[in-house]
């Protein structure tokens, strides 16, 4: 029983681990289709640009938005379901409006500097010419 105990457990990380590779390829595809100018970044300008862009006051207002509206769909998807052996079925969450008093305003943020300034080599879909 622990030998399979332990080869469960083993296919859950694996299953954990394919699922997280595969979002984290979806979503770092993303990025690069909407802003193909990212491509070019190295690592350190490409997390500096993230940070700006992200993790200021309007990016977290704007990351809790969209998490309330998908909890809010998630616990109304649950709540559609049928409850199984006896569970309870899940209500829905009340909608709640943003701590920041429901206004959202971008914060001024420092651009961030390219190595080489150019968007050589690109057309104006974004894709590479040549390719």
């Amino acid at each position: 029983m622990k030998n399979e105990y332990r080869l469960l457990l083993n296919r859950q990380k694996k299953e954990e681990r394919k699922a997280r590779t595969h979002r984290i390829c979806t979503r770092g595809g993303m990025l690069e289709g909407l802003l193909p100018d990212t491509i070019i970044l190295n690592d350190e300008r490409f997390k500096a640009f993230l940070v700006k862009t992200t993790a200021n006051k309007f990016g977290r207002n704007i990351l809790a938005e969209l998490v309330a509206e998908q909890e809010q769909e998630d616990a109304a998807n649950s709540a559609d379901t049928d409850p199984q052996d006896g569970e309870e079925p899940t209500a829905g969450t009340e909608e709640t409006e943003p701590e920041s008093g429901g206004t959202l305003t971008p914060e001024p943020v420092e651009p961030v500097a390219v190595s080489n300034g150019t968007n050589a080599g690109r057309t104006g879909n974004g894709a590479r010419s040549g390719d």
